[in-house]
């Protein structure tokens, strides 16, 4: 944990605003979570959004294990998980014992169409050629065509104890249109003007398709011999086309209550220290910061930093950097809360960016993390989890892009404690209503031994999971067998599960004869995809007893077929016929040996005319040989239920034969 770098003090802040849910829990879904590989690695310290790199339609992420010993003992590792699996795409590690490599990490993406997306990471504990803890950033590329992440420029920290790297962000600092990087440095100071370790700096590197470069660029440093720790947290703080840097410096002020900063490169030297509603000695405020995205509503984008050492930790939230900020305090005494801190896109469908908190000592060090709604009056909680005893759940929060195609970008949340310190990385996924339901149409004639066409559409569109199809008697809601909440009711039954293949699918179902006549029946699909739950529209009709009908088995010139009748009359004769000319609308045609009429036009009887249908009223005929030189002809058949009470004629059965 970062409050590892300094010892920090708690001190007590009354609650401005008590967090309120806005949202039901179960409106979210634990996705559900990725494990390091080795006990120590801390695996989950860090991680960051980077969009869809393998082009698969899933967007991914990177992951920091900095105690990782995968190559060397405590190099450190950064790897890259698929949206769709969390399945490693490419992985490196860092190339030092106890360089610890990704302590912070950042993406700076391409520069010069070079077509290399880079990712920044530093390494503040490691020594170099400069010194012990000189510190060092790393720029990796990772090649979409290759799919390898590789080491693409080393900048290594100037001086012994100089710590650069404790924080590393993305800025257009020259206005070239691609990112650049800004890097912070603990143990360092203006030294030149009477500055001292520890009162802090950010360098600025220019980035080009060829080499991150300072030259050109001057660092900022906190004041002289303040030892504010500025640059302890960077990010970058503006969305509204002015390109600026949101610093955190926790242990500013003679009381170490902290203070965050607002940098524009195209004003280097009028920094704006942002006022704080804190006046809490050993706050912390700057500890860490987030920025970007309007999370208040108010149309600009806003400004975060937090106080993770009151009583229960706080955040402070600032629309303008020239206004006053508002706190916000955490649930329980020592719960940290801020320690971690990002921006999320909207989650509760108000337009708004969220907030996401982590507090890891919350509960004994089990942690907790909540989602929050900074556009509410009292920054309501959208959603909150927590963690197990001494997970330390909540070390690292971060947005994490759509990771599952519903649209929403996940939350991942850090559990560095998980296992020994293996580490564990929860995903998160928010509702998504949005997409709107899956829209399900039934298609057919509910008759008898009929099959209904069950279309399901707008289903998740990298599909995943299962589909479960289920028939109720009537609209209402209920609760499936399988715990499923649905909008049918009445002797529900679960009809079919299937594979889930995305966008759209179909299932055929046979109406039974054993459904009574006139019987309503309601259809209604649920997704499930690994918990995260859909629910169709529904839709049905009543059954309908088609009376006598006729059915062929087989189709093949040269070879036998069979009539069958249902639901005819029991114990009556049944006449069947065939033709090969096209059938009347009406029945109008007298039947070559009865005196009924028929659809059928020049009917021949086949089978054994007379035969008598069974006791509930089917009938099966002896096997019929059809002519070979019927093949490619198109016959029609038809046939006859009779009895002194109770005619029955059914309809023309259709038969090309093969």
């Amino acid at each position: 944990m970062k409050n590892s770098l300094a010892s920090l003090c708690i001190l007590g802040l009354a609650a401005l605003f008590t967090p309120t849910l806005s949202a039901a829990p179960q409106d979210w879904v634990e996705w559900g979570y990725v494990d390091g590989l080795n006990p120590g690695d801390s695996f989950g310290s860090s991680m960051l959004a980077i969009g869809d790199i393998n082009n698969d339609l899933f967007e991914d992420y990177l992951v920091a294990s900095p105690q990782s010993g995968s190559y060397l003992r405590l190099a450190g590792e950064l790897s890259i998980h698929s949206g769709q699996d969390n399945s490693v795409i490419a992985s490196i590690s860092g190339s030092a014992i106890g360089q610890q490599m990704g302590y912070s990490i950042c993406l700076l993406g391409e520069h010069d169409n070079d077509g290399l997306l880079k990712i920044a990471a530093s390494a503040p504990f490691s020594n170099s050629n400069n010194g012990l803890f000189s510190g060092l950033v790393n720029i990796y590329a990772f090649d979409p065509v290759t799919l390898s992440l590789d080491l693409w420029q080393e900048i290594p920290g100037d001086r012994p104890g100089m710590m650069f790297g404790v924080s590393v962000a993305a800025l257009d600092n020259d206005g070239d249109g691609d990112l650049d990087l800004a890097i912070g440095s603990l143990g360092d100071g203006d030294i030149l003007n009477g500055g001292q370790v520890l009162d802090g700096s950010v360098s600025f590197f220019n980035v080009s398709g060829l080499l991150a470069d300072d030259t050109g660029t001057d660092p900022k440093y906190g004041v002289v011999a303040s030892k504010e720790m500025f640059g302890f947290a960077t990010c970058h703080a503006d969305s509204n086309g002015d390109e600026a840097l949101l610093i955190g410096a926790p242990f500013a002020n003679a009381d170490n209550s902290g203070a965050a900063f607002h940098y524009k490169p195209s004003n280097p030297n009028n920094m704006i220290t942002l006022q704080s509603p804190l006046a809490t000695a050993g706050a912390n405020l700057g500890f860490a910061v987030a920025a970007g995205s309007d999370i208040t509503g108010d149309g600009i984008a806003d400004f975060v930093a937090s106080a993770p050492n009151t009583a229960n930790g706080s955040i402070v939230t600032w629309n303008n950097p020239l206004q006053a900020g508002l706190a916000l305090d955490g649930n329980s005494n020592g719960e940290k809360f801020g320690y971690s801190l990002a921006i999320t896109a909207d989650s509760n469908f108000d337009t708004f960016a969220d907030l996401i908190v982590g507090a890891p000592e919350a509960g004994n060090n089990a942690g907790r993390f909540a989602v929050h709604d900074m556009s509410s009056v009292a920054q309501s909680v959208i959603y909150e989890n927590t963690g197990s005893n001494g997970q330390l759940f909540g070390t690292a929060v971060s947005t994490g892009g759509d990771l599952n195609q519903s649209t929403k970008s996940e939350v991942l949340v850090g559990a560095v404690g998980e296992n020994n310190a293996t580490g564990r990385v929860y995903i998160y996924s928010p509702p998504e209503q949005d997409t709107g339901p899956i829209q399900l149409d039934v298609v057919g004639s509910f008759e008898w031994d009929t099959d209904l066409q069950l279309n399901a559409t707008n289903l998740a569109a990298g599909g995943g999971g299962q589909l479960y199809w289920y028939m109720g008697t009537q609209a209402g809601s209920s609760t499936s067998a399988e715990g499923y909440d649905l909008d049918i009711s009445g002797n529900v039954s679960l009809v079919a599960t299937t594979t889930n293949p995305g966008v759209m699918a179909q299932y055929l179902y046979t109406i039974p004869d054993s459904i009574p006549d006139g019987q309503s029946i309601v259809f209604q699909v649920v997704e499930d995809r690994n918990g995260f739950i859909r629910t169709s529209t529904i839709d049905g009709g009543n059954v309908i007893n088609p009376g006598v009908t006729m059915f062929i088995d087989g189709s093949q010139a040269g070879a036998t077929i069979q009539v069958r009748t249902k639901w005819g009359i029991p114990n009556s004769p049944v006449y069947l016929y065939a033709s090969k000319r096209t059938p009347t609308g009406s029945a109008n045609n007298t039947a070559p040996d009865g005196n009924w009429l028929l659809n059928l036009r020049g009917a021949k009887a086949i089978g054994s005319p007379g035969d008598q249908s069974d006791l509930i009223g089917n009938f099966t005929s002896t096997p019929i040989n059809v002519p070979g030189s019927l093949s490619g002809v198109t016959a029609y058949f038809q046939a006859y239920d009779w009895d002194f009470f109770m005619p029955a004629l059914t309809r023309v059965v259709q038969v090309t034969f093969q």
